[in-house]
């Protein structure tokens, strides 16, 4: 998975689709048991969480060397935070397509959404 030329996307990628239909099931759980704006709070709460805790890390271990040389897996901690902060961006952009369309789906009647799904599609 690109360990050998130093690059580690092929991995991240492979790693972002499974942790996308874990966010898309998750989300779609708690459409069913908290309505459509309680998902959408709570799922826009978890990703300001993430990038904000991940951000602060980085910030952090640029500040503390001896937090920055920390290494797990015999990786320094930097770029295992990099890494899965890129995953989950990534992932968290297919949750995002999902709520558009949910939104949609729960402002719209059916005779509007013939209407109006063409241009937003």
């Amino acid at each position: 998975f690109g360990s050998s030329s130093g690059s580690y996307y092929p991995l991240a990628m492979a790693c972002a689709s499974p942790l996308s239909m874990f966010l898309l099931l998750t989300y779609t759980r708690q459409l069913d048991r908290k309505g459509p704006r309680r998902a959408l709070r709570s799922t826009t709460l978890l990703c300001i969480s993430a990038l904000t805790i991940s951000g602060i890390a980085m910030a952090t271990m640029q500040h503390n060397e001896l937090l920055g040389n920390i290494q797990i897996l015999s990786l320094p901690i930097s770029q295992i935070i990099v890494w899965a902060s890129f995953v989950f961006q990534n992932s968290y952009a297919h949750l995002l397509y999902a709520q558009q369309w949910s939104f949609l789906g729960s402002i719209f009647t059916p005779t509007e959404a013939g209407k109006y799904y063409s241009y937003v599609a």
